[in-house]
């Protein structure tokens, strides 16, 4: 009885407080009412089984500065709330959590609805109305050449992909690529799954396969940068699950098979099989088997295998400071990272995710949320590293310069869809870019233009030719 008394106290000390903070007009004023150590006082007084809803998922101090204190998106929570949180706690958690909580639209292609960018975007703006030049060059050695992307599914991963393929066409590099198609295997890769060439080591790596750090170290130099990127696990999961049609595969004909799925997931993969997508997929790709989903120590010592391997994790969520974060450790230019979003989902394919489905699908994708919750943080403390008003003001100037490419290279990218070279399921329209007349022999428009399969292709046929291959 005491025990809910105090529960039931702290509820209404939370929701007084944030009582206060909406009175005196918090979404403007919020660093003269509260700071960071303060809101963690309150947060560290909530019962431990409901605490964890505000454990940041990166530093607390870090996310906060980066996103501005008028911003609705400053903080990602470590997991929606379930249904056995206290009852005292629940509603004040809740409403507390809806204010705190970034929730970004579905990112394919890395786009994401971020008030704090559209707001600085102007503040950072010169009297030309046109973005700052860089007020001092970077200070890098050599550009490094040598690079494994490990291409995550459903990711925004063929931009990424798209990028190292035009960096290395351009400076000549040798790819690792398979024979035909564009995967390396479906399964752990392994040599016999790629085109050999008259080399010793490769340059790139960047095509579908199943993680192997030893297979895919026997292939690619000791100073290889090792990335991947990794998306929300509910947005990634949703993505998959239509792209892939399992509502079908599970024979669900309600007019919304996810929510369907979601309301008892261990039924379906039980009765019809495919677990291997339906759950943790993320996870799946990176190496753990179907028999240790749900096993939270296996989870756990891969996670720490991977921690080791990769040496920059991006989030789709933070798409171009992911960017600036791989150009700076690639020594690379502005240019190498640019991007058009490629073979992403038009809006028209993108299913809108309710509130209590997307709990259920956090919890039923424990795995994937370990592996989020654990690289939100090492990213976050990459960007504070790096700098945050520096990145504030670089991810502005990549923006712009996307936006210039945009207006100059493409015709009309709201109404392309199904571009050859881009395979799409049944009733799933993928966007697909048309350029214009005069932009069809700029190197740079075709290369960020150019559709995954016909650019694979490009190069296996180039690399044959370089090394007089048929």
């Amino acid at each position: 009885m005491v025990r809910q008394t105090f529960k039931i106290s702290l509820a209404a000390i939370a929701f007084c407080s944030l009582s206060i903070i909406f009175s005196i007009g918090w979404y403007t004023s919020w660093s003269n009412v509260t700071g960071p150590k303060s809101f963690k006082r309150l947060v560290d007084k909530i019962p431990s089984s409901s605490r964890r809803l505000f454990e940041e998922q990166a530093s607390f101090d870090t996310i906060r500065s980066y996103f501005g204190a008028s911003s609705q998106k400053n903080f990602t929570v470590l997991s929606p709330i379930s249904q056995d949180e206290e009852a005292a706690n629940i509603s004040v958690i809740h409403d507390i959590v809806q204010v705190l909580q970034t929730s970004p639209e579905d990112t394919a292609g890395g786009e994401r609805n971020d008030s704090f960018n559209q707001s600085k975007e102007e503040e950072f703006k010169g009297e030309a109305g046109t973005p700052p030049e860089e007020e001092e060059e970077r200070t890098c050695g050599q550009p490094k050449n040598n690079i494994l992307f490990f291409k995550m599914h459903k990711c925004s991963s063929s931009t990424i992909q798209n990028i190292l393929m035009r960096y290395g066409d351009h400076h000549d590099l040798n790819f690792v690529l398979p024979p035909r198609g564009n995967y390396l295997g479906h399964d752990f890769f392994n040599t016999r799954t790629m085109l050999k060439f008259p080399v010793k080591e490769y340059n790139i790596f960047c095509h579908h396969t199943r993680f192997n750090f030893k297979g895919m170290s026997s292939v690619m130099p000791k100073d290889t940068i090792w990335t991947t990127i990794i998306r929300d696990p509910v947005d990634m999961f949703e993505s998959t699950f239509y792209y892939r049609s399992l509502g079908s595969n599970f024979k669900i004909k309600t007019k919304d098979p996810l929510a369907t799925f979601s309301g008892n997931p261990s039924y379906y993969t039980n009765k019809y099989g495919h677990l291997t997508l339906a759950r943790d997929p993320m996870m799946f790709d990176l190496g753990l088997t179907n028999e240790q989903k749900g096993n939270v120590k296996a989870i756990e010592k891969l996670i720490s295998h991977l921690d080791d391997s990769f040496d920059l994790v991006l989030i789709t969520e933070y798409f171009e400071e992911s960017l600036i974060l791989l150009r700076d450790l690639m020594c690379w230019q502005t240019d190498d990272i640019v991007s058009f979003v490629v073979n992403a989902r038009a809006k028209s394919s993108v299913h809108e995710i309710r509130k209590d489905v997307r709990r259920r699908l956090w919890e039923w994708n424990s795995g994937d949320a370990m592996l989020y919750d654990h690289f939100n943080k090492t990213f976050w403390r990459k960007v504070e590293a790096y700098g945050v008003e520096k990145m504030r003001k670089e991810v502005v100037l990549l923006k712009a310069r996307n936006r210039e490419l945009n207006d100059k290279c493409i015709l009309d990218p709201d109404k392309t869809v199904n571009q050859g070279g881009i395979w799409h399921p049944q009733g799933i329209d993928i966007k697909g870019l048309v350029l214009k007349e005069d932009a069809k022999k700029d190197k740079l428009c075709s290369g960020m233009a150019r559709a995954e399969l016909t650019f694979t292709s490009y190069l296996l046929q180039k690399q044959k030719k370089k090394y007089g291959m048929r």
